[in-house]
């Protein structure tokens, strides 16, 4: 079966919020089974920063996207699809190797290489 990148971020996003809101081992594990291409998403993730360095933390990215952090796997669910449609209705988008994506989509993305051990 072939994968888009929108598919393979699609189901990153879950995975990303997965992977930053678990324990250490748990982390690790959520992040191989909900993000099987972790690595593309890190490499999106430090485009990303690359191109904001400003938001190189956890707490930088989860206060760009304007979530608590304390905020939960069930919460964050419920958010995604309306920050991936605030970002599209708002332009706010960018392009990483071709792909435009949500600027959330990246942040998330970033969120897998700011946490990773």
């Amino acid at each position: 079966m072939k994968l888009s990148r929108r598919s393979l971020l699609g189901t990153g996003l879950a995975a990303g919020a997965a992977f930053l809101f678990s324990g250490d081992t748990a982390r690790a594990q959520g992040a191989q089974r909900l993000f099987p291409h972790l690595d593309s998403a890190r490499r999106v993730g430090r485009q990303y920063l690359e191109r904001n360095p400003g938001e190189a933390s956890r707490e930088a990215l989860l206060a760009a996207l304007d979530l608590p952090p304390d905020i939960g796997w069930d919460d964050l669910a419920d958010l995604l699809p309306s920050l991936l449609e605030r970002d599209f209705r708002a332009g706010n988008t960018l392009y990483v190797d071709n792909w435009m994506l949500a600027r959330c989509e990246a942040r998330l993305c970033a969120l897998t290489v700011v946490t990773s051990s």
